[in-house]
């Protein structure tokens, strides 16, 4: 409807030919044409209501609110109530009359004053721009000329003399209070996620290292192969995102210090059996010690069997 298809942004309106296209520049959309409201643009003509039938009677009995004289052969705020949504609202009683927009603009004469009085204040014309209407005053612009509209969300009010054909300059206690939501209706517009981490044990959450333990354990070397080439290998399992793993002899040497920081969180590090001299440990006992940069801590232990000679 008319209704939900506004959004607040920025719009470039750009004329050829008595007709416009029009570019949300702030979601990088260009609006369709929208014959009936809603989603995208369209002109509110004369001939547009006179197409739809309604005559002199329907229109004063339906569209006239009691706060001023309704106008049928000038445009005025009423003639709104012929488009979506409210044209298909039966408290309205006028869901036949649905006037059809154009997609060219064309001068009409129209009455701006508030309340309406049916008299013209002069030509203009009617563009609508997902669902909000803007009146101007004066000739269709020439091809090649750019508007700038731009839609806000929130209260805002102020005192002004209409006028068509010049700018409103005795406009007085201006005041504007933005909405804390924005509503996210716009054409065309598509969400991408990225996702730079996967799901795995957050760092900053007590408990994240009570699972974290040594795979295998004990670890057996089991041939002279394995003993003296590349394939040694310990891994540490469930780890968070960062950490430092240390680990000491059973005597507190520190035997080698590895940095975990895996951004995919696949929560496994790798010990290559080697001391901070890139030579193969002894067997043994060795215990680690696991810290986290939020400062949560972990001690545990490991026994390594090497090879029997």
């Amino acid at each position: 409807s008319g209704y939900t298809a506004w959004y607040p942004a920025d719009f470039v309106v750009t004329w050829s030919g008595g007709g416009v296209t029009v570019r949300d520049s702030t979601h990088h959309v260009t609006l369709p044409f929208n014959n009936s409201g809603g989603t995208g643009y369209g002109f509110l003509t004369l001939a547009g209501v006179l197409a739809t039938g309604v005559d002199a009677t329907i229109w004063s009995d339906a569209i006239d609110d009691g706060t001023g004289t309704s106008a049928f052969n000038v445009i005025a705020y009423q003639h709104l109530y012929m488009t979506d949504p409210t044209c298909t609202d039966t408290w309205w009683e006028i869901p036949d009359y649905c006037v059809t927009l154009s997609q060219t603009a064309e001068l009409q004469p129209m009455d701006i004053t508030q309340p309406p009085d049916g008299v013209s204040d002069g030509n203009g014309f009617v563009l609508m721009i997902n669902g909000e209407y803007f009146f101007f005053g004066g000739a269709i612009p020439a091809d090649g000329t750019m508007w700038h509209l731009q839609a806000v969300s929130g209260v805002f009010a102020a005192e002004c003399t209409p006028s068509l054909g010049s700018v409103m300059t005795d406009c007085t206690d201006y005041s504007f209070s933005p909405n804390n939501l924005r509503p996210s209706i716009v054409p065309g517009l598509n969400y991408q996620i990225s996702v730079t981490q996967q799901a795995g044990l957050r760092a900053d959450t007590t408990g994240d290292l009570e699972n974290v333990h040594t795979v295998p354990d004990p670890y057996y070397v089991t041939t002279s192969l394995e003993a003296i080439g590349d394939q040694k290998q310990l891994q540490f399992v469930n780890l968070p995102t960062n950490a430092i793993i240390r680990i000491y002899s059973v005597s507190g040497i520190l035997v080698q210090l590895i940095e975990h920081n895996d951004p995919t969180g696949g929560g496994t590090a790798w010990w290559d059996m080697r001391n901070r001299n890139s030579q193969i440990v002894a067997s043994g006992v060795y215990f680690y010690h696991i810290e986290t940069s939020t400062g949560l801590e972990k001690i545990g232990r490991f026994t390594i069997v090497n090879f029997a000679q």
